[in-house]
């Protein structure tokens, strides 16, 4: 029932839910039977409240409802007639007896479901009386047709309008609210005409139907409108982020318009908010999962799934995947992993793979691949345990540590756990254990081995002052195995020893070690070549004794106490008494060693780096090990000597590519362990020298360029070093030109607030606390590559370098106070030619490559002379670059040419009063090498142009001749030959080769007396034997072609290059490669061949007396029978070789790669 007023009923609140089918059929079902057991009204208010408590409602759409559902009742009360009492249209009895005003005293429909009017209370129900039938039809009319006996009577209004109450949503009225009262019968009937006849029947019609079609119209807007208006609702809270509201929102929607076009998208919606509120809330990223499986497995089939998902789903699943990884990461979960790879299977599924974020799923991936690698770790733990065990069990701690870095390399977190941690203990406990001495005896020789030939020295020695204090003593120098021996005051060249090769890659020392007793200074030195350690006097060179290794050793001697301590590799440390060579003991380690011990004398107590792991701390007396300290490093961490300062051992690791941790341990004078570490100091460089002691101050520096100086703080047991200064030295590296940088080495003196550094240049630093910094104050030798450490002598510093681009080595001597120049002496300079004899063979004329010009008088060439003071040498900037060629001239004059692309041209003449060069300049870059013809000189430029000039002034003696054709580049002459006295060949790098003939008239000039041009480059220099003139080419072909028609006579293939020659002998030429030397005929057939078995030839060869002398860069002699290949002779000399053979006398002299001249007694 209706309550008073316009507030609607229960009962219509629950009809009006069931037509918009807003509740399910069951629940509106229990409602009913709730209002129906209730003994008071219920309103609708009432049951809104309750709807809304269960969830069934929001708040928002029961007020709507209720409003429109008053409204509704408002409108139909307002629009009510006046006779609404009445029947609204019976039957009459016959059309006939039809009234004009019929009272309405018919009986209305007995309720609202049947289609007519409710009854209305107070009026008595009156029975319908029944039309009689006429016994005649009214023309015009039509009889209606009676209803059936089960629905009520027919209202009189045609069928095909329909019924306005039947479409009204909610009840209009009812009985107990419009009371109608029943009118009086009338006293008479008026005559009866036909109903549809009636205005007002017309009238009322069609403002029935026109009612109805405009409730038709009201009922489609406001449910369109109402869905659209939800829609836009549950879309805003979704893209403001209340997912709560938007899903409440999309679910009504769907409940109350599951048909709706839209449907599909707003369960995509739906799904989407479920999703973004499970990633965004985040904490429980399992359930997050189950939820986007569950979401995606319910809108994945929907037609707008990909539209409308694509964007959300590339910034959720993702995400989803990335944590799940992370915590799978973090907790070592591998349920996390299986989950996280679910979570990528949906990322593969429902993302195309050009949305796909593929950084980030690569490091998803990488997650996990760790995350696998790290669960693994355990297992593999737990197993080489097991192995370490066993080999602790076998004694053998090389396999223990094996086992462990094998671990370590595939699971590096496992380094810090417990159980392997006391695993490392016990294996450096089993190393103490194996640590052994044994005496050794090992008996030097003080007999020195035979000299292989007689030798001059060459060397360039300059200064005007010399180092006063230290005369008398020595300093040593090592290049290209040659080690020389100079007076520390005049810098004067004493002693020249070969020691062989230094390779740092065998484990060979670099650099001799000084041992200095009071004011006498001796050397130790390496000999590879016989694989001894030598000890020299400093001044004159004298061996003391040599003592002959097992193995070479893996580091530089170590002196203290008068005892020297070598490490070899396998792994043996050998005491030995620096005075006589004897040896005392042998300390076996059961790893290999690489680098030097540091010994404390004052307590006895040596401190051995192992390759790896462990440091091992022994007494000095007897080799017992007295503890073992585990440091970690991996092989060749500790790769620089460790160092004492005070009371503190100082070890340096290499922790990382660019990184060196200083580890400080206390060295204690009682206890078991007399190690203790205290401190550790991490330095972002790697070091390039061992750390420098002087006092109580160390200094560091790195390869890179950073530096420190620290100082000891006894003050201070935690951090008992502390930094005073730093400054940055600059990288140790020098441009290779187009190639890069290449590092070099660097070497370091320190001594109380000066520090030297020698690497690319010499530069002199002071330390400054107060600045906390190292002050630049001197920079020497620039442009230079430092060898070996820096000695000091006194008051002065010595250097010992290459100049970059020369080949000599260079040792400088400097005052350390104020870093001024001292002397300096070049030497180990080879000839750039063979030795040319002079003055009727009296004088030889010896021409180094860094231009320095000896006269040597014949008679004079003694045994093991040295000669340090040249006749003439060129200054440093003169030398544009190392010297190529000296082209001996007529009256003794020397040519010097320092190569392709030169302008000018040194020439030495023994006629000027005063020694000095004359120089002859060029208009055009120099092509290649300078050949005499006549009273003058051939040169070819790179622009293609052959000059003949004077070599006294210059002046060009013909024309000059310009090649046929000229390539885009620069030309590159091959030497010229001279066939007599009018013609002379020429020959260009590309392929051509032409045959000159000089002719005087009208002026003198070339031509071209006949040409060729050969497809295959040049690879050689051209060599006349009789009327041939031999080449080769780049594929190893000796070519030999006939003078003057230069066409092709003979080829010899040699099957690979050509290294050497080809040389014109007598009858035939000569040519080498790597395999072989071959001699040619002059008819262009292979006369013989034999093995380069003592290497590849040097120089020019040298006929004589039917033998063929040669020289090798090897170092070795021989003389070979000219016509069948025989060696006579082979004589090795203790030097590699740099020219070929010059007779002198009953002798042969050969230049030295050393710089030195080698006489051999001929067979």
């Amino acid at each position: 029932m209706m309550s008073s007023g316009h507030e609607p009923s229960a009962r219509d609140f629950l009809e009006l839910l069931r037509r918009r089918d807003l509740l399910p059929e069951d629940v509106l079902s229990r409602w009913e039977q709730e209002i129906s057991r209730s003994r008071k009204p219920l309103t609708g208010r009432w049951l809104a409240d309750r709807l809304i408590e269960l969830d069934y409602l929001t708040p928002l759409l029961a007020d709507r409802l209720l409003q429109e559902l008053s409204r509704q009742i408002g409108e139909v009360r307002s629009q009510a007639p006046a006779g609404m009492g009445t029947s609204r249209g019976a039957q009459p009895e016959s059309a006939e007896e039809v009234l004009e005003l019929t009272p309405m005293d018919e009986e209305p429909p007995a309720s609202r479901r049947s289609g007519g009017m409710p009854a209305v209370s107070g009026a008595p129900a009156q029975p319908v009386k029944e039309a009689p039938v006429p016994r005649s039809k009214p023309r015009g009319t039509v009889p209606p047709a009676a209803p059936p006996r089960d629905q009520p009577p027919s209202t009189g209004v045609p069928t095909a309008i329909p019924d306005i109450w039947a479409e009204v949503e909610s009840p209009l009225v009812s009985a107990e609210e419009f009371e109608i009262p029943a009118e009086p019968a009338p006293l008479f009937r008026p005559r009866r005409r036909n109903v549809w006849e009636s205005p007002l029947f017309l009238l009322g019609g069609g403002a029935l139907l026109l009612l109805i079609i405009l409730l038709g119209v009201l009922l489609w807007a406001v449910r369109r409108q109402s869905a659209d208006q939800l829609l836009a609702l549950a879309e805003e809270d979704y893209r403001s982020g209340s997912y709560t509201q938007a899903i409440a929102k999309f679910t009504d929607f769907l409940q109350r318009f599951p048909n709706h076009p839209r449907a599909g998208m707003v369960r995509v919606h739906r799904g989407l908010a479920r999703l973004r509120q499970a990633v965004e809330a985040g904490g429980d990223w399992e359930e997050t999962l189950r939820i986007a499986q569950e979401v995606l497995d319910e809108i994945a089939p929907e037609p707008t799934f990909k539209d409308e998902a694509r964007g959300e789903l590339v910034a959720l699943l993702p995400r989803i995947a990335q944590e799940l990884a992370q915590r799978a990461l973090t907790r070592l979960d591998a349920q996390l992993v299986s989950k996280a790879e679910e979570a990528l299977g949906l990322v593969m599924r429902h993302i195309a793979p050009s949305d796909r974020p593929v950084a980030l799923l690569s490091d998803i991936e990488a997650t996990l691949a760790l995350t696998r690698h790290r669960l693994a770790a355990g297992d593999r733990l737990r197993t080489t345990l097991l192995e370490i065990e066993q080999a602790l069990a076998n004694r053998d701690s090389a396999k223990a540590h094996e086992l462990r870095r094998g671990l370590l390399r595939d699971y590096p977190q496992l380094a810090k756990d417990p159980t392997l941690l006391e695993v490392v203990q016990k294996i450096s406990a089993l190393e103490r254990e194996l640590v052994r001495a044994e005496p050794k005896v090992l008996k030097p020789a003080t007999s020195d081995w035979p000299v292989a030939a007689e030798h001059v020295l060459l060397a360039c020695r300059g200064g005007e002052s010399s180092a006063s204090g230290v005369g008398g003593q020595a300093i040593c120098a090592i290049d290209q195995g040659i080690a020389f021996g100079l007076d520390a005051a005049t810098g004067k060249v004493l002693w020249r020893r070969v020691v062989g090769e230094n390779l740092a890659g065998r484990g060979l020392p670099v650099s001799p070690v000084p041992l200095i007793s009071g004011r006498e200074v001796d050397f130790l030195l390496v000999d590879r070549v016989h694989q001894e350690l030598l000890r020299l006097s400093g001044p004159t060179g004298d061996l003391r004794w040599r003592l002959s290794l097992e193995e070479p050793p893996a580091a530089e001697p170590v002196l203290a106490g008068g005892d020297l301590w070598l490490v070899f590799a396998s792994g043996k440390l050998l005491q030995l008494e620096s005075a006589s060579g004897q040896s005392r003991q042998e300390i076996i380690f059961p790893q290999p060693l690489s680098v030097p011990p540091a010994v404390d004398t004052r307590r006895g107590l040596l401190f051995q780096p192992g390759l790896h792991s462990t440091i091992f701390v022994l007494r000095v007396e007897d080799g017992t090990c007295v503890q073992t300290v585990y440091l970690g490093h991996e092989p060749g961490g500790v790769s620089l000597p460790p160092v004492i300062v005070g009371k503190y051992l100082i070890v340096t690791v290499n922790s990382g590519p660019s990184q060196t941790d200083l580890h400080i341990f206390e060295i204690r004078d009682q206890g078991e362990e007399p190690l203790k570490a205290v401190q550790v100091i991490f330095l972002p460089a790697r070091l390039a020298l061992p750390p420098l002691v002087s006092g109580t101050r160390v200094f560091v520096a790195s390869q890179g360029g950073p530096a420190w100086v620290y100082e000891l703080t006894p003050d201070s047991p935690a951090t008992p070093l502390r930094e005073i200064a730093q400054g940055n030295l600059g990288p140790a590296e020098r441009q290779l030109g187009l190639a890069g940088k290449e590092l070099v080495p660097r070497f370091a003196f320190f001594q109380g607030a000066q520090v030297w550094v020698a690497d690319y240049q010499l530069s002199c630093y002071d330390v400054v606390p107060l600045r906390a910094a190292l002050q630049p104050k001197a920079i020497r030798n620039e442009g230079s590559l430092s060898l070996q450490p820096l000695a000091v002598l006194d008051r002065y510093l010595f250097h010992v370098r290459k100049v970059l681009g020369l080949p000599d080595l260079v040792v400088s001597a400097f005052r350390v106070d104020d870093a001024q120049n001292i002397w300096e002496t070049r030497l180990g300079v080879p000839l750039v030619a063979e030795p040319i004899l002079a003055d009727q063979g009296g004088t030889l004329i010896c021409v180094t490559r860094t231009g320095s010009v000896f006269r040597l008088p014949v008679t004079e060439l003694g045994k093991n002379t040295i000669v340090d003071e040249p006749y003439i040498t060129l200054k440093l900037p003169e030398l544009q670059a190392p010297l190529q060629d000296a082209v001996p001239l007529a009256e003794g004059q020397v040519l010097l040419v320092m190569g392709v692309g030169s302008r000018r041209l040194p020439m030495y003449d023994p006629a000027e009063p005063v020694p000095r060069f004359r120089w002859i300049l060029l208009a055009e870059p120099l092509g290649g090498k300078v050949a005499p013809f006549g009273p003058g000189l051939l040169l070819g430029t790179q622009l293609g142009q052959l000059y003949w000039v004077h070599p006294k002034d210059g002046k060009l003696l013909a024309e000059p001749f310009q090649l046929p054709e000229l390539p885009k580049r620069p030309i590159e002459w091959l030497p010229p030959v001279v066939v007599d006295e009018t013609r002379v060949l020429v020959a260009e790098k590309s392929g051509w080769l032409l045959l000159l003939d000089l002719h005087t008239q009208p002026k003198p000039h070339f031509r071209v007396q006949a040409q060729a041009r050969r497809d295959i480059p040049w690879d050689t220099a051209l060599a006349l034997s009789g009327e041939t003139v031999w080449g080769g080419d780049r594929q190893g072909t000796l070519v030999g072609l006939e003078i003057p028609a230069l066409r092709v006579k003979s080829e010899v293939e040699l099957g690979e290059a050509i290294l050497w020659g080809p040389h014109s002998v007598q009858n035939g030429i000569l040519a080498a490669t790597a395999s072989e030397l071959v001699a040619i005929g002059a008819e262009g057939k292979l006369r013989w061949r034999i093995p380069a078995d003592r290497g590849i030839p040097t120089g020019k060869p040298l006929l004589h007396a039917g033998r063929i002398l040669l020289a090798t860069r090897e170092g070795w002699f021989l003389a070979i029978e000219e016509n069948s290949g025989q060696v006579i002779q082979a004589k090795q000399l203790d030097a590699p070789l740099a020219t070929g053979p010059v007779l002198c006398g009953n002798r042969v002299v050969l230049g030295g790669a050393d710089g030195c001249l080698y006489l051999v007694d001929l067979p």
